[in-house]
């Protein structure tokens, strides 16, 4: 009982540090520190938001096979949807403030920043791992939860690619995001220790 109370109660403080980030937003906007072209900078806070807290998901398996540290498990699901919450963000800033829900501009768009179709397909994917990490999806699918959950491959590399094509000063930061995950994948593609078998009688 303890245990559960624990985990809950950092879940809860997770979800609130995981909109601190807003409430910085909020005050930035107050204080009209957006700077020249708002749609720039949200575009860019929001999605630095959203891949951080993907590889933080990323992170937690790695962590729990290389060091023990098991009680990262019930904090995954947390991560994972806080960065999916970041990606709509993202993709509303740029909906409302680069495309000005003019619809019919999107594929001219694309055509100019092919870019763009990546990190929307990466977002688009996020959403049957969002829709699917409650505990009562997981015993409810069983073997095809897994199967689902896969797709973070997937969306982690196109969200690199999705930063890394868009970079337009310096390569820095983007190629921090590739290193991280490429650690990870590769971290979480690596077989687990082995269990010794008990010697023969």
């Amino acid at each position: 009982m303890g245990s559960r109370w624990h985990t809950s109660t950092g879940r809860w403080l997770l979800w609130l540090v995981g909109v601190l980030p807003l409430g910085f937003l909020f005050w930035q906007g107050w204080r009209g520190g957006f700077g020249p072209d708002p749609g720039e900078y949200l575009s860019g806070f929001t999605g630095e938001w959203a891949i951080w807290f993907l590889l933080l998901s990323l992170s937690v398996t790695p962590l729990r096979r290389l060091a023990g540290w098991g009680w990262l498990l019930p904090y995954r699901q947390v991560l994972g949807l806080l960065s999916w919450a970041y990606a709509g963000l993202h993709v509303l800033v740029y909906l409302a403030l680069w495309l000005g829900w003019q619809w019919g501009d999107f594929p001219a768009d694309v055509q100019k920043r092919p870019y763009l179709l990546v990190g929307l397909l990466a977002y688009v994917l996020m959403w049957p791992l969002a829709l699917t990490s409650s505990r009562r999806a997981t015993r409810w699918l069983g073997v095809l939860w897994k199967r689902i959950h896969r797709l973070v491959y997937a969306i982690v590399i196109l969200a690199v690619i999705h930063v890394f094509w868009q970079s337009k000063a310096g390569l820095g930061e983007a190629l921090a995001y590739v290193l991280c995950a490429l650690v990870l994948l590769v971290s979480r593609c690596r077989p687990g220790p082995s269990r010794a078998r008990p010697p023969a009688p």
